[in-house]
């Protein structure tokens, strides 16, 4: 759903199945209230938790001891947009996650008593195109903006830019941001965005920093 629309609420269940198993995926079943674990958003694994993240800035996250256990009490809400995309993060502190939503990035860690998570914004004024614009190269992260590039070095800063920023954000297809993705190239120390340049409804362009 987030293709057409970044913003969707529309909630699918959480799929499992065991590394090497021939057998389909299941529904993730809360054993608590015998209902299916849905989002909108992002799964994240920190550690021995598993976090789904969604609209209206909610996370969720089982008891770190059963995947199929999901405390009513395992519930956060940081702001009120939804959270994309997720991914664990190097942290001098206890295991760790970013989160990025619509209108900020977050950051998740687990508690000194490693019973429960912690949840912070590291900046309230970045955005993001699409959840596949955000990519890793240790200990970096980069994405693209809804007006600008971004970096997370321990802190959000928007990525200078002065050779095709105006260009890359001129011509993209808005109605089409929810398929821009973003690659690392080790082999040259490259960031390549593509995008769907103009009328295109498929990523036929790209950016390179």
């Amino acid at each position: 759903p987030d293709l057409s629309d970044i913003g969707s609420v529309n909630q699918t269940p959480i799929l499992y199945s065991e590394v090497g198993s021939s057998t389909p995926f299941q529904t993730m079943i809360d054993s608590l209230t015998a209902t299916p674990v849905e989002t909108s958003g992002a799964v994240v694994v920190i550690a021995e938790f598993i976090v789904v993240c969604g609209e209206g800035g909610t996370f969720q996250w089982n008891d770190g001891a059963d995947f199929t256990t999901w405390p009513e009490d395992n519930f956060y809400q940081l702001g009120t947009s939804k959270f994309i995309y997720g991914s664990p993060v190097r942290s001098g502190q206890s295991p760790s996650a970013l989160f990025w939503s619509l209108s900020g990035t977050a950051i998740g860690t687990i508690d000194a008593a490693g019973t429960g998570i912690n949840f912070a914004y590291v900046s309230t004024r970045t955005t993001v195109m699409s959840a596949k614009s955000i990519v890793s190269y240790d200990p970096l992260f980069y994405w693209v903006g809804t007006d600008c590039f971004w970096v997370y070095n321990g802190a959000c800063q928007e990525l200078p830019n002065l050779q095709n920023k105006k260009w890359f954000f001129d011509n993209i297809n808005p109605d089409q941001r929810g398929k821009t993705y973003a690659y690392v190239n080790t082999q040259w120390n490259e960031l390549w965005v593509c995008f769907c340049k103009g009328d295109a409804t498929e990523p036929n362009w790209s950016v390179v920093h």
